[in-house]
């Protein structure tokens, strides 16, 4: 049974992807299934996806990428953006599929066979869309620390900033430029966020206020914290499987998914980074709403995504290679 988990890194599009093939990773091999994987990106972050047991190759592109693939062909799940109609077709052209795709902005470009999406709002322009939060990839670690129940306190004392790996749209630095309330403040720095930024964040902080540098137990402190201020990304997903309540700054092309979760009552919108600062410290003054949302959230985002994406996943490979044993008969 051959599975490739395809995926990437860099500054420009965080860790995210990174992070969901880890734990789609982790799931395959909890099945008894070890899949190859290719990191395209920056060098410097592959080490975020290695394991003693599970060594990687890099590739520099597409081409080394489908190179490698058509060797030894078989499921591909690619989880990179940019992919495109001309790519599925090369990779069905050299036996590779099926092809699974775990980013869905690609959905309208891309042939995947399948659309493997765990975000928790529809997306019915997308064909082949298997997805909705029962299928959110979340890392086995964080799972280990999921509570019995949801935030329910009444008072928001302490917040934890965490915009992504990269923060491209430098939206920490706007929210410190406007933060006044009178709350323990923690910025994440990501592992992509330059020296230069994290000097420049720390120097702002007040006594008390902490900066939090690539840390290695991020679960940990989702957990110590009453409000975690995201983009709307995986971080977002597992503040919410930890039943913290969340709150998203809509930048950029992560606008539709920061709306869409807060239509469905899972988190609070913050609007563009120009408002954003406005907003939260209106919404550090509403607690019964963030405990409501984190209750809802809390209940959809079970932490099973992983193990249902990877069922389908070997389900799928299966199925190809009954099909490949078939049409090899005489």
């Amino acid at each position: 049974m051959n599975i490739t988990l395809w995926t990437a890194a860099d500054a420009r599009i965080g860790i995210g992807h990174l992070r969901r093939t880890e734990a789609l990773a982790q799931a395959l091999r909890a099945n008894g299934v070890t899949p190859r994987l290719l990191f395209q990106g920056d060098a410097r972050l592959a080490r975020l996806l290695a394991c003693e047991h599970q060594p990687i190759q890099r590739v520099d592109d597409f081409d080394q990428a489908l190179l490698i693939c058509a060797a030894e062909p078989g499921v591909l799940v690619s989880d990179l953006p940019g992919l495109r109609k001309e790519h599925s077709q090369r990779l069905h052209q050299a036996g590779c599929g099926p092809l699974v795709h775990l980013t869905d902005a690609d959905g309208l470009r891309y042939q995947a066979d399948v659309f493997l999406d765990g975000d928790a709002l529809d997306k019915p322009g997308i064909a082949q869309r298997t997805g909705g939060a029962e299928y959110n990839i979340l890392r086995t670690s964080l799972l280990t620390k999921r509570p019995s129940r949801a935030w329910r306190l009444r008072k928001i004392r302490r917040v934890l900033v965490c915009l992504g790996g990269a923060d491209p749209g430098y939206c920490t630095e706007s929210l410190l430029a406007s933060w006044q309330r009178d709350v323990r403040l923690t910025l994440v720095a990501g592992p992509a966020v330059s020296v230069r930024r994290q000097r420049h964040w720390h120097a702002q902080l007040r006594h008390g206020d902490r900066l939090l540098r690539s840390p290695a137990d991020l679960p940990g402190h989702l957990l110590r914290h009453d409000l975690v201020v995201t983009l709307g990304g995986i971080t977002s997903y597992e503040a919410m499987c930890l039943g913290r309540p969340v709150a998203a700054v809509a930048w950029r092309h992560m606008s539709p998914y920061v709306r869409g979760m807060a239509d469905a009552g899972l988190l609070n919108d913050l609007g563009s980074v120009q408002v954003a600062g406005r907003r939260l410290a209106r919404l550090l003054r509403r607690p019964a709403r963030m405990a409501q949302r984190a209750g809802r959230a809390f209940n959809i985002l079970d932490g099973g995504g992983a193990e249902r994406c990877a069922a389908l996943i070997i389900r799928l490979a299966l199925n190809a290679n009954g099909s490949s044993s078939e049409g090899s008969k005489p």
